[in-house]
């Protein structure tokens, strides 16, 4: 994977979480990287991954990605979120999309995510047996977005992260 997009995940995550040390590559699996930081209740791991396509053409999204997150401190598993570098329409959900399953998430600022812990582990078990993932959303600016993420080696990443969290 790219390096700066992966950062630029980090980056946001560590806002939420800004007491995390700096994160543990745990390894790189086809097109999903997993990682590690903290310890104790501040223990988080996460995989990651940029889109492999993007639409419109026109719009910049350099720094989207898509990760899930293990909290386990937190009681927080299988937590998904999209990052984009613009806002998200407030009040318009977002779509995850699998073949023919459908999620919604909801948009908060620059951030996509499920509804709740239902709904994020409806979507990770999903992800698990699917080879793509695509995200459809709408910029605050009412444009429409198109990401469409590998989901080549997420299993493995998943299992990575969770062995490193306990999970």
């Amino acid at each position: 994977m790219r390096l700066i997009p992966l950062l630029a995940g980090f980056a946001a995550f560590a806002i939420a979480a800004p007491a995390l040390a700096a994160p543990k590559l745990l390894g790189t699996f086809t097109d999903w990287d997993a990682f590690t930081t903290g310890s104790g209740n501040a223990k988080a791991c996460w995989v990651i991954t940029v889109p492999k396509r993007t639409k419109p053409k026109e719009v910049d999204h350099t720094g989207v990605f898509f990760m899930v997150s293990q909290k386990p401190g937190k009681k927080i598993a299988d937590e998904v979120r999209l990052g984009v570098r613009y806002d998200l329409k407030a009040g318009s959900d977002g779509t995850a999309i699998m073949g023919g399953f459908k999620e919604p998430l909801f948009n908060s600022g620059k951030d996509a995510w499920a509804y709740d812990a239902a709904s994020d582990k409806r979507i990770v078990a999903t992800m698990k047996g699917a080879a793509l993932l695509t995200v459809k959303q709408r910029a605050a600016n009412g444009d429409g977005t198109e990401y469409d993420f590998s989901l080549s080696g997420f299993s493995a990443a998943m299992d990575a992260a969770n062995k490193a969290c306990g999970s």
